[in-house]
């Protein structure tokens, strides 16, 4: 069951692969960070890029959400999705002057700057368009939050933000510039962060820095802690207890007296979503025995790119006889296409529904084409009532924009 529907059920309707999303699974997650930090009343900006479906997005705003934005595409998403732009984030190291000059015209709430190169281009693109843009300075304060090197981003060491070392004085000389307005520190340190202590020390060097710039005489409006609370993939992981992280970092956030700002994305979508994933064929090779789905690492990359582990069930008739180890992989010509490896399950049969759990972030947002595959469809259930919330792809659509030119013909 998903909520109140059967897998099964959605399968044979909407066909596989299809991504599902519970949407009382969502906003109780959204609610659990609210309900941590009750006592500091933060923003809780959904970082977008972990899934941005329109259904997704429209149910969090509607709930009171805000948007980290990485792209002038999500702002597109966000705002048709009926977002504030005063409650939309600007993300990401490599922002175009086009993002920018959109980004300034739809009104945001702040770009979160990376560089001083950044900065530089932001002011002169605000100064054209009469403007003063609202910037916040990203900080990166060498912490090493303990995840998977691919996401860990506040160590000295990755692309992103500034050295904590050199973050005061180019506060400074933000703060004369009359095009932009410096509003806040942003620091987000990593993705799939269980434990409280990373946060800790960004928090420390963090308070540390706004006690030096407030002797400046620059005072600020925000502080943005980023997001990067882990959820558990495992049975034997743990997900970030926001409760006690809470009480780790109110204490200190609310001496600050600054707007608390949060954007979380794997943490509240994560755990909403699940693949279904019809059995195509049972093969044994040599002493492996694999159960071939119609599900691939064009539909969920994560097992493949980072070696990510998801909790897989079968849906099926029961079976009598010992469990067997299986190999679930997909069709897709690579050896590396696998949505699971060395699982211990009942006797599989051809037919079954596989069901690939916590897909909601990272799954549909990294999908592609590969072997010229079509995109599989969404779907969200709220209770009993489920409806597609974006189409599956046809063959039409996958080759639809390719042309031949007359000099090939």
């Amino acid at each position: 069951m998903i909520d109140g529907v059967r897998a099964s059920t959605l399968a044979r309707r909407y066909g596989t692969p299809l991504f599902v999303y519970s949407y009382n699974r969502l906003i109780e997650n959204y609610r659990l960070i609210l309900d941590g930090f009750k006592n500091i009343d933060p923003l809780i900006a959904y970082s977008m890029k972990a899934n941005s479906n329109g259904a997704v997005l429209h149910s969090l705003i509607q709930a009171g959400s805000g948007l980290d934005i990485v792209s002038a595409g999500e702002l597109v998403r966000g705002i048709r999705a009926g977002v504030d732009p005063q409650k939309v984030i600007f993300a990401g190291v490599g922002k175009s002057s086009n993002e920018i000059m959109e980004a300034l015209r739809a009104g945001i709430r702040a770009f979160n700057v990376e560089s001083e190169p950044e900065a530089e281009r932001i002011a002169k693109i605000a100064g054209r368009m009469k403007k003063t843009a609202p910037v916040a300075l990203r900080i990166n304060p060498d912490v090493d939050p303990d995840t998977h090197r691919y996401i860990a981003t506040g160590k000295k060491d990755t692309k992103f933000g500034i050295p904590h070392q050199k973050t005061r004085d180019l506060m400074r000389k933000l703060a004369k510039n009359r095009k932009l307005e410096l509003v806040g520190i942003h620091c987000h340190i990593g993705s799939q962060i269980s434990n409280t202590g990373g946060f800790l020390a960004a928090l420390e060097r963090i308070c540390g820095l706004i006690k030096m710039i407030r002797r400046d005489g620059i005072e600020l409006e925000s502080l943005n802690m980023g997001g990067g609370f882990g959820i558990s993939y495992k049975d034997s992981e743990s997900a970030m207890d926001m409760k006690k992280l809470g009480s780790a970092l109110e204490p200190a956030l609310q001496a600050l007296g600054l707007e608390v700002i949060f954007e979380p994305g794997r943490f509240i979508a994560g755990p909403a979503g699940f693949l279904l994933s019809r059995v195509e064929y049972v093969k044994k090779s040599g002493t492996k025995e694999f159960a071939i789905v119609d599900g691939a690492m064009n539909d969920l990359a994560r097992p493949s790119l980072y070696d990510a582990y998801h909790r897989i069930l079968i849906d099926g008739k029961p079976r009598a006889g010992r469990r067997r180890v299986y190999d679930i992989v997909g069709p897709v010509c690579e050896t590396g296409d696998f949505l699971g490896k060395g699982r211990k399950l009942s006797p599989i049969r051809e037919g079954d529904l596989a069901v690939v759990w916590d897909t909601g972030a990272y799954g549909m947002v990294m999908s592609s084409n590969f072997n010229s595959r079509a995109r599989a469809a969404e779907v969200m259930v709220k209770g009993r009532r489920h409806a597609e919330v974006r189409e599956r792809e046809t063959l039409d659509d996958v080759t639809g924009r390719e042309s031949i030119p007359d000099f090939l013909k």
